[in-house]
């Protein structure tokens, strides 16, 4: 959390700033396990608009 992009300072990062890159790097590279896309959820929604076999 101590990373900072050239130029920032401290005086530059809030509370949200500390954890937003660790986070984000912890969701990239953590396992997952992928649901099914149900009918109503966006990924059911997406998935309609897919042709099928796609």
């Amino acid at each position: 959390m101590t990373y900072r992009e050239p130029g920032e300072t401290d005086a530059d990062v809030d509370s949200y700033d500390l954890v937003h890159k660790a986070w984000t790097g912890i969701l990239g590279i953590r396992d997952r396990a992928i649901e099914p896309a149900a009918p109503g959820t966006y990924g059911g929604v997406v998935r309609s608009w897919l042709p099928a076999g796609g």
